[in-house]
């Protein structure tokens, strides 16, 4: 089991440290999205969704990745260039997947993000 598995089932189980605000437990803040290691599966507000292409998974996990820590927008053509993409939108690396895909994924004005309330 990697880190980032043990860490998402300890988010996902509300597991590890708690803290007591004003002598009652409290539980943590559980986000409601999870991502498989490759960007494979995610998981937003308990709907999944596969990509098996990979520039596919590598999107989704860097999005995934930029959110968990702080940045919910990426600059599409950072991202392209990032994973190592010819195309030159966003919609053409996910051209042929499941049309769900832009449940979760958002773009406009130069930017794409992950759509955490989907």
């Amino acid at each position: 089991m990697t880190r980032g598995e043990r860490d998402r089932f300890e988010r996902l189980h509300a597991l590890g440290a708690s803290a007591k605000v004003d002598g009652l437990q409290a539980r943590p803040v559980v986000l409601p999205i999870d991502c498989s290691d490759d960007g494979s599966w995610i998981k937003v507000c308990d709907r999944e969704y596969m990509f098996p292409g990979l520039l596919q998974k590598t999107a989704v996990r860097r999005l995934y990745d930029a959110l968990q820590g702080g940045l919910p927008t990426l600059p599409m053509q950072s991202l392209l260039e990032e994973i190592e993409s010819r195309s030159r939108h966003i919609s053409q690396v996910f051209s042929g997947a499941d049309p769900k895909w832009r449940d979760i994924i958002g773009y406009g004005k130069g930017l794409v993000w992950l759509k955490v309330d989907a």
